[in-house]
């Protein structure tokens, strides 16, 4: 036997180390989810790893089927923060956006994990 079912997906088990708020982007490696509730630090909960969310951004303009990708605080289609050396930060990849968002649009529409 190589592998055994263990549960769809959609959602994971989590107990975050801090407090977690609905609608907050956890990162796990390359596994974006979304908390639907909020989760108390050290207490069990669940987060989204699929489905369709509007997600915060930044102020760029970000094209349909574009990578989008978590700063840490906001949603970005910037793969980094552009700097060099030791000042460059490269951005975790949330997922891709599923409608246009204009520069002026304060949030986009994601498809997580896609």
């Amino acid at each position: 036997m190589k592998a055994t079912y263990v549960q769809r997906g959609e959602y994971l088990d989590y107990v975050p180390e801090n407090k977690v708020n609905a609608g907050d982007v956890v990162l796990f490696g390359a596994l974006a989810a979304v908390s639907k509730l909020d989760i108390e630090a050290g207490k069990l909960g669940a987060v989204a790893t699929t489905g369709v969310f509007d997600v915060v951004k930044d102020a760029n303009a970000v094209a349909r089927g574009a990578k989008v990708n978590w700063t840490g605080t906001e949603a970005t289609a910037s793969a980094d923060n552009g700097e060099t050396g030791d000042d460059k930060v490269e951005y975790a990849a949330i997922g891709v956006a599923v409608q246009a968002a204009e520069a002026s649009d304060g949030t986009v529409r994601v498809l997580l994990n896609a």
